[in-house]
């Protein structure tokens, strides 16, 4: 395989939303060339994409009305998308998705009422009724940015199966078991990762034993390490990614993983892409400028040797070559045109269809 399908989610609403959908676009695996950027799927805010089972993809439908706000299941078929089944929320704001392991259950983070809802998920890749509710709580010492919750992330931990919620206004991770046996998050049970005050975490990765969990922090642009302990997570190390000045708000985005294990998270605040290490926590070991303006989303290609950086105010994708031994990036100077990108996929096929 030498290109790979790429899927663009757009904002297509407000001063920024010249988008009309999800687009699609062939990537070259080695050069970062890319093909020819047509509309896949018409679609209201797709702002977050995620693949599913088999030729499945979910899309948020980000809107802070509530007839509005929703998930849609689309299916893939070459280069464009099929709607195929459609959902509404509990909530306003849809901004993140996360599929369970066993592809049972889909989490959708929702930015503007606060709360996140467990759908279930069909084998046949339909959306199923809404199974619970986590309403957020608290609020931060930002009055612009923390004056309520805002989830901004989830996802799924193993071993046992809980749901993070990531919530950027009021500081904290809320960690929420999920009961198989009757498949409802139990309120009951939940705890709390607090963070540091005013760090507004955004995104969250996990290690693929399940034992580490890294944070990207919006608004003080640091990066959080933590382990897992007997009884609950350990802050191991902070780490400032764009070295945003004391009482400065940032604006970091996006935070990815390689193979490897190294980390990669993008800067709205300065237009950058930084490259930490794996096994090290301590230090960055490149900042690179993004190639466009407000980088809302990376994305790596397949095999790892390219990265893909959404600009979403100057409409441009821009790629960069990972150079295999150390991770950093070189421009490869190639541009795709795509009106206010928000987010990357590479679709990949699922076990189950």
């Amino acid at each position: 395989m030498t290109a790979a399908s790429l899927f663009i989610g757009t904002y297509t609403d407000g001063p920024q939303g010249r988008g009309s959908g999800i687009y699609h676009c062939e990537v070259d695996l080695h050069a970062g060339t890319f093909g020819t950027v047509d509309l896949a799927v018409a679609a209201r805010n797709p702002s977050y994409l995620i693949n599913g089972f088999g030729s499945f993809i979910y899309a948020t439908q980000e809107h802070d009305d509530l007839t509005e706000a929703g998930v849609i299941a689309l299916r893939r078929d070459g280069r464009n998308l099929k709607l195929f089944d459609e959902t509404l929320l509990s909530g306003a704001g849809a901004c993140h998705l996360a599929i369970s392991p066993d592809c049972r259950f889909l989490a959708v983070a929702q930015y503007d009422s606060g709360t996140t809802d467990l759908l279930s998920l069909w084998s046949s890749g339909s959306i199923g009724p809404r199974l619970s509710t986590v309403h957020g709580e608290g609020s931060g010492p930002n009055a612009l940015r923390q004056e309520g919750p805002h989830a901004h992330c989830v996802a799924f931990l193993d071993s046992p199966v809980e749901l993070a919620i990531v919530d950027l206004g009021s500081d904290r991770i809320t960690v929420v078991p999920l009961e198989l046996r009757t498949s409802v998050l139990d309120l009951s049970k939940s705890r709390h990762i607090e963070m540091p005050a005013g760090s507004g975490p955004r995104h969250l990765d996990v290690t693929p034993d399940d034992q580490c969990i890294v944070v990207l922090c919006e608004l003080d642009e640091t990066i959080l390490f933590y382990e897992r302990t007997q009884v609950d997570w350990h802050l191991t190390n902070t780490l400032s990614a764009f070295e945003r000045p004391i009482g400065g708000q940032g604006a970091a985005a996006a935070l990815r993983r390689d193979a490897s294990g190294r980390l990669y998270a993008s800067s709205r605040t300065d237009d950058l892409i930084a490259c930490i290490a794996p096994g090290d926590s301590t230090t960055v070991r490149q900042r690179i400028a993004s190639g466009g303006t407000h980088p809302r989303d990376i994305a790596l290609a397949p095999g790892g040797h390219i990265i893909v950086a959404a600009n979403q105010f100057d409409d441009r994708l821009t790629s960069f070559c990972v150079e295999p031994t150390s991770g950093t990036l070189t421009p490869t100077g190639h541009v795709a045109i795509v009106p206010s990108p928000a987010c990357l996929l590479f679709p990949h096929p699922q076990n189950r269809e």
